[in-house]
């Protein structure tokens, strides 16, 4: 769940000022294709850019080779180690995801895989071998609703059979990774069947000797599994205009058709009940309820930013897409800082394209970040957070 911010205005403007590029998490996207059609999701959804533009059905996949390449001089240059987080796309469908995994492991970089889990059982086996850090799956609600919504029958079922597996590996293993996270989405395709989902899920795991954690602070045991919350990422018509007119006046770009799936219309949408829900869930858990993001405000006033007056996702990360693409922002494709395939690591991280987008980061928020996750993300907590060996 998204947290509100900590820092005060004058803390703000002092860490702005003095904040240097510190890469600490590569967001990684090995490939767009995707054995899923999750009804909201802003690439293959039913608004999304890539269904509706057959220009943006990309079967490209990143080249094993370069992209190991690009992460050695990433490193190198870093002199520390950062996460990569593996998403697509599907990113187990990517036809080098183990030599990939293999390469990250052996340059001690922990790993995050975003994944629908419909290859969970099949890829157990490697998985804890590996020992990816963390695994997040997609979990939407009780079979019939994860099931509609991401648009394959049987992918409930098969995440929960791929969850026992890995523990029991785990288990066999002595070894608390990887550490599994079920991911929900808060949507008006979730919010009526949110506590019947938790308060079931909890009894069935618990049934097979499984701990479902809303804390995710409290894991630490083979048998934890994480339990977190988001609400969709959303923007409105009169905010991707103005963010229109931002691109073409501060960087002279246009904009492409990627804002526009994320357009949402919240006026009918009623969570109030998930809010209490959880509240009394995280409350029973130890967490700081207070700090959190409060979920109808989010929803319903896209104007409050919940103590967030910058972004410093153009310091702290950096994502590379399927065909060699480089950004800063993970889900908007409007301001490209180069091309693994053309530039160097130092190139597209502190190259001029990358220096004129932070110098105007530095002192406002874009149209956009309203309710982006790059501006929700607590990179400390990454820091704090780092893997046991």
């Amino acid at each position: 769940m998204f947290c509100k911010s900590t820092l005060t205005e004058k803390e703000y403007d002092k860490k702005s000022k003095n904040i240097k590029p510190d890469l600490r998490i590569l967001l990684l996207f090995t490939n767009l294709t995707c054995n899923a059609r999750c009804n909201f999701c802003h690439i293959w959804g039913d608004k999304g850019w890539a269904l509706n533009n057959k220009n943006e059905q990309s079967l490209d996949q990143i080249d094993v080779k370069k992209i190991k390449s690009f992460i050695t001089k990433a490193l190198e240059a870093n002199k520390k180690p950062f996460w990569v987080m593996l998403t697509g796309g599907e990113p187990t469908l990517y036809d080098n995801f183990a030599e990939l995994v293999g390469f990250l492991k052996s340059k001690n970089l922990p790993i995050i895989l975003l994944t629908n889990g419909y290859k969970l059982t099949e890829n157990a086996d490697f998985f804890v071998k590996y020992k990816i850090n963390n695994i997040s799956i997609s979990l939407d609600g009780p079979p019939e609703v994860h099931n509609k919504i991401r648009n394959i029958n049987g992918l409930y079922e098969e995440v929960i059979g791929g969850i026992e597996k890995v523990v029991a590996l785990k288990k066999e293993k002595k070894s608390i990774y990887p550490m599994l996270f079920f991911n929900c989405v808060i949507s008006e395709h979730t919010a009526e069947t949110i506590k019947e989902f938790i308060l079931s899920l909890r009894k069935d795991l618990s049934r097979k000797g499984i701990n479902l954690k809303p804390n995710m602070q409290n894991m630490g045991l083979f048998n934890d599994v994480g339990m977190r919350f988001e609400p969709l990422l959303h923007t409105s018509e009169q905010k991707v205009k103005k963010y229109i007119n931002e691109m073409k006046t501060l960087f002279n770009k246009d904009v492409s058709s990627t804002p526009f799936s994320f357009i949402k219309n919240n006026d009918n949408l009623d969570i109030s009940s998930v809010q209490k829900f959880l509240s009394k869930v995280w409350e029973k858990s130890g967490v700081d309820v207070d700090g959190l993001v409060d979920i109808d405000e989010y929803f319903h006033n896209i104007e409050n930013t919940f103590h967030h007056k910058r972004c410093f996702a153009p310091w702290h990360s950096l994502i590379v897409r399927q065909n060699g693409d480089s950004y800063f922002c993970p889900d908007f494709k409007d301001y490209k800082l180069g091309n693994i395939y053309e530039n160097s690591f130092n190139e597209i991280w502190n190259g001029d394209k990358a220096m004129k987008f932070r110098n105007v980061l530095r002192s406002r928020l874009l149209s956009l970040c309203n309710r982006c996750g790059g501006l929700y993300t607590e990179y400390e907590f990454l820091d704090q957070h780092k893997p046991l060996n």
